[in-house]
């Protein structure tokens, strides 16, 4: 598969404006219960990863991310919203996260990419604490999940 058709699959996969994954972040914002789409979570993380591997990403590009990422923050402060490992695995939001870090250390970005790195490593720093070693050997232990 050539690298520009890969691109355009990924780019339709999951647009940033995406409704579903809009009206997972708005769930979020609002003060009556929602649930991430782990379907919209797992496309919108492989799209920014695949997005930063190849290029330096946009502030319209990273701006979903943001949010996202704003959100599950917040919500580390409250159980009852805190987002659990196996959506973690699913989503491939532990890549995500070191995606953003090491692109992060590596690069100098915009200013709206040195506040995702900023949230990313906290909430990397928080989930790492709330689940241990599942966290971190999610990569192999969680795999059959994430299928």
């Amino acid at each position: 598969m050539s690298p520009f058709y890969a691109h355009e699959i990924f780019v339709s996969l999951a647009d940033s404006s995406s409704p579903a994954l809009r009206k997972s972040i708005d769930s979020h914002n609002s003060e009556e219960e929602g649930e991430w789409s782990r379907s919209d979570l797992l496309n919108h993380s492989n799209r920014i990863r695949y997005i930063i591997s190849c290029h330096p990403i946009s502030d319209q590009d990273i701006s979903p991310t943001s949010l996202i990422l704003s959100k599950l923050l917040s919500d580390e402060q409250d159980p009852g919203r805190m987002i659990p490992l196996e959506t973690i695995a699913y989503a491939r939001l532990d890549k995500l996260l070191a995606t953003i870090i090491k692109e992060g250390q590596e690069i100098a970005g915009t200013i709206a990419y040195e506040k995702v790195c900023v949230t990313a490593v906290s909430l990397q720093k928080r989930w790492k604490e709330r689940f241990g070693s599942r966290y971190v050997d999610m990569s192999t232990k969680f795999l059959c999940l994430a299928h």
